[in-house]
């Protein structure tokens, strides 16, 4: 444990020093935020790792996690967890209790999971697929190819 816990102080710290690189650009490559608008540092496009609370920014390209809930108002490629994750185009894995995203390419796990329209599979207690799924809702499994 002791060794996870210096390996993030370690990605955490290289991750700001990339950030101060970035600070004229409007893209981070790391972004610590307790709600969207107190965030370390304040851009709204992360092409690394978004920490968070609970989280709501434009894009995400690399990994979203957070506490509570990860939100992204455009598009995130990669992975979101947090326990409500909620995105607009999704490519990648979707993991919490509650997942939902409007045009979603790849995996959702949790406990529910909502998909405007999906192009991959669906794993929870319930799995809801608006447009194109197999069933437009089922439980255990769902899919859409």
């Amino acid at each position: 444990m002791k060794k996870f816990m210096v390996a993030i102080v370690v990605v955490v710290m290289v991750g700001f020093g990339f950030a101060a690189a970035y600070a004229a650009d409007s893209v981070t490559p790391i972004r610590l935020a307790l709600v969207p608008t107190v965030a370390i540092p304040s851009q709204q496009i992360v092409h690394g790792l978004d920490l968070a609370l609970g989280d709501n920014i434009n894009e995400v390209q690399g990994v979203q996690l957070s506490l509570i809930y990860s939100g992204t108002k455009s598009e995130l490629v990669g992975v979101q967890a947090g326990l409500i994750d909620i995105g607009n185009e999704v490519t990648g894995l979707e993991w919490g209790f509650y997942n939902q995203a409007d045009n979603m390419k790849g995996v959702q796990v949790g406990f529910i999971n909502w998909a405007e329209h999906m192009n991959g599979i669906q794993i929870g207690l319930v799995n809801i697929i608006k447009s194109g799924g197999l069933f437009p809702v089922m439980v255990i499994f769902n899919a859409s190819l």
